[in-house]
This record gives structure tokens, sequence and C-alpha cells, in this order.
């Protein structure tokens, strides 16, 4: 849907809808494919399908598939800045990379600097300070 490419989007929702699977999360994943695919042909009635879709992913409580079916709305036919929910629920997830990598942002907000973890005694390389002092060597005493 991202690509906006209808073909590859209706042949990724025929895969989902013929696999093997069943339940809640596969109809939601089916009602996400099929208001991306209205948006794609201008019907009207994508908005509201999407609307039926987000409260599918809402009452199973799956809130990154939830924020990715916003954000396929967003993406494809929204205009201005992304819904509240998206923004609330990835930054929860703790998902920068996404929010870097579709340049979403609430007004005003920072991005944080991504860090690695703080090194510990198993990780940190020694330093000279670490390093054991290294003991001269004897010199050998000659056998008589």
């Amino acid at each position: 849907l991202w690509l906006r490419d209808p073909a590859a989007a209706s042949l990724a929702r025929g895969a989902v809808a013929s696999a093997n699977v069943s339940g809640r999360a596969i109809d939601a994943r089916l009602q996400t494919l099929d208001a991306g695919l209205s948006t794609l042909r201008g019907e009207p009635a994508a908005r509201d399908a999407y609307r039926t879709a987000a409260e599918s992913w809402r009452q199973l409580d799956l809130p990154l598939h939830l924020a990715l079916c916003e954000l396929d709305e967003h993406l494809l036919g929204g205009d201005g800045e992304p819904p509240e929910e998206v923004l609330r629920i990835l930054e929860e997830l703790k998902a920068d990379g996404l929010v870097s990598l579709l340049s979403l942002r609430r007004p005003g907000s920072r991005a944080r600097r991504a860090r690695s973890n703080r090194p510990s005694v198993r990780t940190a390389p020694p330093t000279d300070a670490d390093r054991p002092a290294r003991r001269a060597a004897r010199p050998r005493s000659r056998a008589r």
C-alpha cells in the first residue's frame, strides 16, 4: 500500500485471504488492505473502511497494528499531520526508527538521539588501569 501499487496490494490481499488461517486479526488485516485498496482507487467509502479497520485493531489491543493501519490512511490519503494516536503509540513503543523513516514528529518535538547501552564490566574494553601489571621476567638461574 505504501508503494501506492494497487496490483501488488491486491496480490497481498489475495495471499492473506487464501492463507489457511482465520481469526479476528486476519479479518482486521483484510479490512485494512481493503480500505487501502479503496483509497488507491479513489473510492469515497475508503475513510469509513479505515475507521472500521482501526476499530478492529483497537478491540484486539494490538497497538502497532493499529498505528500501521492509521499510518496507511495518513500516507495514502491523509492531509496534514498524522493522527495524534499514531504518534502516541509510536512514542510508547519507542519506535523511533519508524518515526524517523516516515518523518513523523509532533510539532515542536525533537528527535531523541540514539544511544548505545552503557558499557558494563563484561562489555567494556579494558583500560590500562584495569589491566593487571606485568611482572618482570626473572632471570633463569644457571644450573651447576
